[in-house]
């Protein structure tokens, strides 16, 4: 009879397959340039991340919308390192510049802090309301945000 051993296509034989990818990952996964964050959730852009911001400033609480309504919104992707970090936890995800006379407010949030925050869409449109109005409570000088 035949012995086992390995497939022989047309008197040659086939290549040994790959090993299988380890256990809780799948290899396409690994090949897709967008990929995840082990942490978190990632938006393919600003563009959507600036419409996500948008959404939340439109549902801001009528106490804090006043502030915001005129102001510039910026997205960024870090803080920059010479800001000085957050008192609770050193991260700064949003910071609100109030306006000068004759000027505007200026909205800017950190992206990729509040990606890593988040695992799904819902979840980064709730970290990004609490960083806007804790960010308009920080610089109208009225305690966080409550969660």
């Amino acid at each position: 009879g035949r012995t086992r051993g390995p497939p022989r296509i047309c008197g040659a034989t086939r290549p040994p397959r790959a090993p299988p990818a380890p256990p809780g990952r799948v290899a396409r996964v690994d090949a897709d340039a967008r990929r995840r964050p082990a942490g978190g959730f990632r938006v393919a852009d600003r563009a959507r991340v600036l419409a996500l911001v948008e959404q939340v400033v439109a549902a801001l609480p009528t106490e804090l919308r006043p502030h915001v309504r005129a102001a510039e919104l910026v997205v960024d992707d870090v803080p920059d390192p010479d800001l000085p970090a957050h008192p609770e936890d050193g991260v700064r995800l949003a910071s609100l510049t109030l306006p000068r006379p004759g000027g505007r407010a200026r909205l800017i949030v950190h992206r990729r802090p509040l990606e890593l925050r988040a695992s799904t869409r819902v979840e980064l449109v709730g970290e990004i309301h609490r960083a806007v109005a804790g960010a308009i409570r920080e610089a109208l000088g009225q305690p966080p945000y409550p969660d």
